[in-house]
């Protein structure tokens, strides 16, 4: 995740091809979260991501279709604005997690 740009990171998994089973979600594992603030907002393609480290805040925010699985801590208002997918996190989440 250190090595590309936010942009570069969403251009690349929209790259993704979809699967023809709405029901089967392509797997990306994401390493080197290091606290970015507003890390993968506007995601909106169908996929399963598993991020490994710790991120700032609104990570994940205004997203649709994403199945996002963090090991790690994220801070204030992730996930805020979602109109679809999950977001599961094993590690803390500040205030506001999933508001809007």
């Amino acid at each position: 995740m250190q090595a590309m740009s936010d942009s570069e990171l969403i251009a690349a998994i929209h790259a993704v091809p979809k699967f023809a089973d709405p029901n089967v979600l392509p797997q990306i594992k994401i390493d080197g979260a290091n606290g970015q603030h507003a890390a993968l907002m506007r995601l909106n393609h169908p996929v399963r991501l598993q991020i490994e480290g710790s991120l700032g805040d609104y990570a994940y925010a205004y997203n649709a279709e994403a199945d996002i699985r963090q090991t790690g801590n994220v801070g204030h208002g992730v996930g805020e604005g979602m109109r679809s997918g999950a977001v599961r996190i094993r590690g803390n989440a500040g205030v506001g997690a999933g508001a809007a």
